[in-house]
């Protein structure tokens, strides 16, 4: 059987990486040409780390005391925010959408930070 901590690390280092690559998409797409595709791998990429979420709950392997949880916590709300932003921008009838855009890859970057943090701090912790 596969090491808690070598499962948890591969799921969330592959969701990681469909992050960022999902970022990269959706910051260098302009005029929506590749939104299908951002699309499809920001929801693969949510997968990913629910996945590796309910891998540890199911292994009773959550330490609410390390400060990675918090910060992994706080990455899960961002991730939620700017998902349901982007929804709300590609599903919105309004033509000048441009707000909910900026919102969105504003608050991507936030997590993209917060996610770097994360990385850290649970390195720290194995």
């Amino acid at each position: 059987m596969l090491d808690l901590r070598i499962l948890h690390l591969a799921i969330m280092g592959l969701g990681t990486i469909f992050y960022l690559v999902t970022s990269c998409v959706g910051f260098f797409d302009k005029g929506d040409k590749k939104i299908n595709l951002h699309v499809e791998l920001g929801t693969t990429t949510g997968i990913l780390f629910i996945i590796g979420i309910f891998h540890l709950i199911m292994a009773q392997a959550v330490y609410p005391f390390f400060t990675h949880f918090y910060f992994a916590f706080s990455f899960f709300v961002i991730l939620l925010i700017s998902l349901i932003l982007g929804i709300i921008y590609k599903n919105s009838k309004i033509k000048n959408k441009i707000l909910i855009r900026r919102l969105h890859k504003s608050i991507t970057l936030i997590g993209l930070v917060v996610l770097i943090v994360t990385i850290i701090l649970g390195v720290r912790v194995v």
